[in-house]
């Protein structure tokens, strides 16, 4: 598991969370049908946001969360990515 945190930045507000999910869907070849959150498996208002992770800070990775989630402002772990 990785523990991640949302990056609230310039990047992330000049990009569509609707663009980004479309980005990693064409990217991966399959839709995103939940949320990558650990745990949790909500299925609906599914967008695509950028996170690093928190162990090195300095990988950035687009993935789909749900709106409680992306609201999240601490870190948090995703399921096997």
């Amino acid at each position: 598991m990785k523990r991640v945190k949302l990056l609230h930045n310039e990047k992330q507000q000049k990009v569509e969370p609707e663009k980004l999910l479309g980005d990693w869907e064409k990217d991966r070849q399959r839709k995103a049908t939940y949320c990558f959150a650990k745990g949790c498996l909500q299925t609906k208002g599914l967008r695509a946001y950028i996170v690093k992770l928190t162990a090195d800070d300095t990988h950035e990775m687009i993935v789909p969360l749900c709106s409680r989630h992306a609201k999240t402002s601490g870190s948090f772990e995703l399921e096997d990515y």
